[in-house]
């Protein structure tokens, strides 16, 4: 059902070879082996197979502890991995454990448990201890940036198509490679970061259970060419299959290779990047004319200061030297700088090739300046046999560096100087962001250095197409217009900063990061922050009742439509730390902050919220509004992104705007609108336990106590940090109609209403109170008030 790849150097170029169930003989040449899966190769059914062994002691281990089942989604978990055609509930031919939605776990008969957790929460995989753990298969993308988010895929025919995080959309063999060597090098390191089970001995993580995206049966090139068979020949081509790439040339062994062949020492090449699919060799060659080419090809450099080294030019280290140790012509220093002229550097760069995709057919791609300067052209027959797209990207980077390098210099330098060698690149202190690259070195009473200007790659991005094909989007035309936004202007809780409180949840299909940018005028906009994901959006199915605040709703439930996400149920301990916290907008238009212990998917899409924690955060004055039906239900995580608030715009109008990260800035991709907010946040929270006594001469004492908005839920110390730069508090007397009476000021969490001042109010001695408390603030004045009616004891 799975196969073992094996992966063998051999001279310039790599081979792979698969074989069933076969480890990889004792050869030095043998470089690392991985267990490999395709599509329909068993990889999900092996591992819930291996699963259910451990459940129920056929493997002969006894668990101590629960199975740990972990993907990039609940939702992924439950329909692959538990509920899947090859899941575990429908292959166990015995002692078939019960799926517990709500709870999301698996529980045999026997009492053993295995427990789903999702990548996007591994925060809850520190501390619990398992028995086992079966994950997701690893594997990237060949896109660049593909390692920031793994499971991102390209695919025209699906509503998830995204690209990851950061990423431009170009195709990128080699950090898809990068990822798996990365993989395979941690996990192979060493107890430190493999650290053996205490059970069984065995490393924590198999290095022979490495199961990996995709290995395709399909023949290449014929998939993925062949797209009126196979529809999803495009995917290839930025997608996790190794088919074509797992056996590419990488530069660095290229090179290593190539002195192997010759005979020769070993140069350093760690940090020379960049790959072919393969190099082919017709006629005899030297060292020199076999490798030039090549490193015109990876834009790399030579330097032969102790031992030869080959670098990419943006791997380099930069010496910044001292202007002043410049050699002296008369009393100035020296720095003689040329230009060249435009006539003289290229329009047009060719790179002759043989294409993978075309039966390894000659072809040649090219890169072309838009302002036609000159009619010169350089032409560069590499024999390397590479994908049209990267030979493209190739030839862009040439022509670039070509175009950069314009300029060169001449100056002197003491002999103190003498570490510096050819291939090393030079700034000047007073000038650190100019860096040029040394070509020659005259020795005499001095260096006379010769330096040409280089500067790194840009990175352009060079969207692939298959031969014959058209030009494919990096969405492949999926759009779904700006982002649906709520603004939440939230107190001060899970321990942000007070200006982060005024946030938005974001909501774009398919989803990509957003931009977000504020002005406070309708022009000179500036970059705020980054929403990376969507946030866990939903609407009220059933009414959310007014209840007291500060205590357990366990009259009342409420329905919520999911729009995306997930919900899920918790045990108190993790109620009381502050998870599945949530915002509902209540019938004024405000927030109201609750959290929920219990979540029942009763429908598709649909949960039912129970044991309900109210007016959180100090969110108690709207817990009184209750919402309406469709009503915006939104999970306070970190998906809701912070507006990116200063201080001094805390209360003032704002103009933001919101849309896809990379797009232009119009009405196409971004929303706009005008938000004021943060003095939520920085609102005194109302005072509790209010009471009266009457004291001997008929004075009445009415106390309270103050509540914190930061650092307060500590045991630890006497009392809670103050929070504000004084303590002093508001107390208004009202009659029934909710007059006031009488307004006062004190300096401590207990008021004196004398028995003259209340005759003075209501005519005689009162046996009960209505009163208003606030305590104040320096910088936003009264926080939220505290109304009781209370008897005088």
């Amino acid at each position: 059902m799975t196969s073992l790849a094996t992966v063998k150097k051999v001279a310039a170029s790599s081979t792979l070879n698969l074989r069933q169930s076969q480890r990889p003989p004792n050869d030095s040449n043998w470089r690392t082996w991985l267990l490999l899966g395709g599509r329909g190769s068993g990889k999900t059914r092996a591992g819930s197979a291996w699963v259910h062994a451990i459940a129920t002691g056929l493997l002969r281990v006894a668990p101590t502890g629960p199975i740990a089942l972990v993907g990039e989604t609940f939702a992924d978990i439950r329909e692959v991995m538990i509920e899947g055609p090859a899941g575990i509930c429908a292959n166990a031919p015995y002692e078939r454990p019960r799926y517990e939605p709500t709870r999301r776990r698996l529980l045999w008969p026997n009492g053993i448990v295995a427990e789903a957790y999702s990548a996007h929460d591994p925060e809850r995989l520190r501390g619990p201890q398992f028995s086992a753990a079966w994950c997701d298969e690893i594997g990237c993308s060949a896109i660049h940036c593909g390692a920031n988010q793994p499971n991102a895929f390209i695919d025209k025919n699906s509503s998830e198509t995204k690209l990851p995080y950061f990423s431009n959309g170009s195709r990128d063999d080699d950090v898809q490679r990068a990822f798996l060597s990365a993989h395979h090098n941690h996990w192979t390191s060493g107890v430190a970061a493999n650290p053996r089970s205490t059970l069984t001995n065995k490393l924590m993580v198999d290095p022979e259970r490495l199961y990996v995206w995709t290995w395709d049966a399909r023949p290449l090139p014929a998939f993925p060419l062949n797209v009126n068979v196979w529809g999803d020949g495009e995917n290839w081509l930025r997608g996790h299959w190794m088919n074509g790439r797992f056996g590419a040339a990488v530069a660095a062994e290229l090179i290593t290779a190539i002195f192997n062949d010759h005979g020769l020492p070993h140069p350093k090449t760690d940090t020379l990047n960049g790959s072919i699919t393969g190099m082919v060799l017709s006629t005899p060659a030297s060292v020199r004319a076999t490798i030039e080419p090549l490193l015109k090809l990876f834009g790399g450099i030579a330097s032969d200061a102790d031992d030869l080294c080959f670098s990419s030019i943006d791997a380099y280290q930069t010496h910044i030297l001292d202007r002043e140790t410049i050699v002296l012509d008369g009393n100035e220093p020296i720095i003689e700088r040329t230009l060249s002229q435009v006539s003289e550097l290229p329009n047009e760069v060719q790179i002759g090739f043989r294409d993978q995709l075309q039966d390894y057919q000659a072809r040649t791609s090219y890169s072309r300046r838009r302002e036609h300067t000159a009619d010169r052209q350089v032409v560069l027959d590499v024999p390397a046999i590479l994908d049209a797209n990267e030979a493209r990207k190739f030839a862009d980077r040439i022509l670039s560096n070509a175009w950069s390098g314009r300029e060169t210099i001449k100056f002197g330098l003491p002999l103190s100087n003498c570490a510096l060698s050819t291939g090393d690149v030079i700034a000047f202190d007073d000038a650190p962001d100019q860096h040029f690259i040394i070509e020659q070195i005259t020795l005499s009473d001095f260096m006379a250095i010769e330096a040409r200007s280089i500067s790194k790659p840009r990175q352009v991005p060079v969207l692939p197409t298959l031969p014959g094909g058209q030009e494919i989007a990096a969405f492949y035309g999926a759009f779904g217009g700006p982002p649906e936004l709520a603004v939440l202007d939230l107190p001060l809780i899970s321990g942000a900063s007070e200006n982060e409180q005024l946030r938005v949840a974001s909501l774009s299909s398919p989803e990509r990061a957003q931009n977000i940018f504020a002005s406070a005028t309708t022009q000179g906009f500036d970059l705020r922050g980054v929403i990376e994901q969507n946030a866990t959006i939903a609407t009220l199915a059933t009414p959310l009742i007014p209840a007291a605040s500060g205590r357990f709703d366990y009259a009342n439930t409420i329905d919520v439509d999911l729009r995306n996400g997930e919900l899920e149920s918790i045990d108190m301990l993790s109620l009381f730390a502050g998870r599945n916290l949530a915002a509902v907008e209540v019938a004024n238009g405000d927030w109201e902050v609750l959290q929920f212990a219990n979540a029942e998917e009763i429908s598709t899409d649909t949960w039912r919220l129970s044991a309900l924690l109210r007016g959180q955060g100090g969110t108690e004055d709207f817990s009184s509004y209750g919402a309406n039906i469709g009503a915006k239900f939104i999970l306070l995580n970190d998906a809701v992104t912070p507006l990116g608030l200063k201080d001094a715009e805390i209360g003032s109008v704002l103009n933001f705007r919101i849309g896809e990260a990379g797009k232009d800035f119009s009405d196409r991709y971004y929303s706009t609108f005008s938000a004021e907010g943060g003095l939520r946040a920085l609102k005194p929270l109302s005072p509790v336990h209010i009471c009266a006594s009457r004291l001997e001469d008929n004075d009445i004492l009415i106390k309270w106590l103050r509540r914190g908005r930061t650092n307060a839920d500590s045991w630890l110390g006497l009392d809670i940090p103050l929070g504000e730069a004084f303590e002093r508090y508001k107390i208004d007397i009202l009659d029934n109609a909710q007059v006031i009476l009488g307004s006062f000021e004190t300096s401590q969490p207990d008021f004196l209403l004398t028995a003259t001042m209340a005759n003075d109010m209501f005519g005689e001695q009162p046996t009960s109170l209505s009163v208003r408390i606030a305590q104040l603030s320096q910088r936003v004045g009264e926080g939220i008030p505290a109304f009781a009616h209370i008897e005088i004891t």
